[in-house]
């Protein structure tokens, strides 16, 4: 919501999923519809991750455009690591990063700003489930992963995503993709061998 007063108002999507096949598209089989298989995930990917972050844009343009502010896209780290194992992810939070960017250029000198937060692993029930029966914690399986040694903490992206959103603070950042990510993007264990399927 918006604040009196040239406030900030602001948008932070935060659909996405790692695993596939949780929309349907198109109607029963036969008729064109997507449902399953390789292409069902890739497209279920983008929808979830991508497609519903343009949808929000456009369906809120309105009322950006009447109180100005800023959006702020919630992305992922794995946009900038060429994966195989997590391909349609990575290439559907690639595709964010770009949306991100090309909507930065299209609201500048409209009183809109469109940044991204691009987390890596972060502590939430979520990413818990990944671990689940394994006997490790998630700073235990996924700690090599991030230099700082460690999993990230929701207030911490949140935290990103309040000084993007803030026009006071960040009021000269438009079209950035901020790495929340204890260096994962950057790390060297993300070699080709390690992502492979």
């Amino acid at each position: 919501g918006g604040e009196g007063g040239g406030g900030v108002w602001g948008e932070a999507g935060c659909v996405g999923v790692l695993g596939g096949g949780e929309l349907e598209f198109g109607g029963p089989e036969g008729d064109g519809g997507v449902r399953d298989g390789v292409e069902g995930r890739v497209m279920n990917m983008y929808a979830l991750n991508c497609v519903s972050k343009v949808i929000a844009v456009a369906a809120a343009e309105h009322a950006l455009l009447a109180a100005g502010g800023a959006i702020v896209h919630v992305s992922s780290a794995i946009s900038a690591i060429p994966a195989e194992a997590f391909m349609p992810y990575a290439a559907a939070m690639a595709a964010v990063d770009h949306v991100t960017k090309s909507q930065a250029i299209g609201y500048a000198g409209r009183g809109v700003r469109v940044n991204s937060v691009n987390p890596a692993t972060v502590a939430t029930p979520l990413s818990e489930t990944m671990v689940k029966g394994s006997g490790a914690s998630l700073d235990e399986a996924f700690a090599r992963l991030h230099p700082v040694g460690r999993v990230g903490r929701a207030e911490e992206v949140a935290e990103a995503i309040a000084f993007l959103a803030d026009n006071e603070r960040a009021g000269f950042v438009t079209g950035t993709c901020l790495m929340v990510d204890g260096g994962a993007a950057v790390s060297t264990w993300w070699t080709a061998d390690k992502m492979k399927k």
